[in-house]
């Protein structure tokens, strides 16, 4: 049998390993504009700050691959208190870990365009601003999307905690709040058009804030696991 007090302080250690990796790629992000007008500037922007952009998308990329063995770790915790939930909470993580990488391939691709922007010129620039404007387009889709699918294994988790009443339900209410919010917000206000700007920027406002809502569940439940643990004694 697996000792199932091991497997909760793993899943702790991981969650926060976790809220480390996303939290120094959003405290370093450099932004990168593929608006066809700010295209070229944001070469330039990412050229200039070559060291922080890799440090922030290697945030991201680290962050993405923990993600898949917290989700494994979590699974493991939770699936003797519901084990629809918790596969439903281990599909979104594995899903979102995938989406993130893919995310960082993107961006990574666009930091080498960057340095061949900066040496070249005339057509063969044009060619990369097009090339870069496409990466980034699905970068930032790629990276969306494993927003989303965070938010979905954080709801079905909130969902499993809140309903067993042995487990504190305001931390249950508090991931099924910001989970909701990441998987609405950016599933539905990332699609709208451009002519939505300003319902965009506002929903963007709103799922930022339910994804630092989803960092702070990720800490408060690492705490949890690490110092009391769920009812479960083993593993069967």
């Amino acid at each position: 049998m697996i000792d199932h007090r091991a497997v909760e302080r793993a899943a702790g250690g991981l969650l926060i390993l976790v809220v480390v990796a996303f939290g120094i790629s959003i405290a370093t992000f450099v932004q990168f504009d593929v608006d066809r007008e700010e295209i070229r500037a944001s070469l330039n922007a990412v050229n200039a700050d070559r060291e922080m952009y890799a440090f922030s998308w290697f945030g991201t990329l680290v962050g993405g691959l923990l993600l898949a063995p917290t989700a494994g770790a979590l699974y493991l915790v939770f699936r003797l208190h519901d084990r629809s939930l918790a596969i439903w909470g281990l599909t979104g993580l594995l899903a979102a870990s995938v989406a993130f990488i893919a995310a960082t391939g993107a961006f990574f691709g666009i930091y080498f365009l960057a340095d061949d922007f900066a040496q070249t010129g005339g057509d063969h620039a044009a060619s990369i601003v097009s090339v870069a404007r496409a990466m980034g387009f699905a970068g930032y889709t790629a990276w969306a999307g494993g927003m989303t699918l965070t938010g979905s294994g954080v709801l079905s988790i909130g969902l499993l905690i809140a309903r067993d009443r042995r487990m504190p339900t305001p931390l249950g209410l508090w991931a099924v709040a910001g989970g909701a919010t990441m998987l609405l917000g950016w599933s539905v206000v990332t699609p709208l058009p451009q002519s939505l700007d300003d319902v965009r920027r506002y929903g963007y406002y709103v799922t930022a804030g339910g994804a630092t809502g989803t960092l702070a569940f990720f800490v408060a439940l690492a705490l949890w696991l690490l110092a009391k643990g769920t009812p479960s004694a083993r593993i069967r």
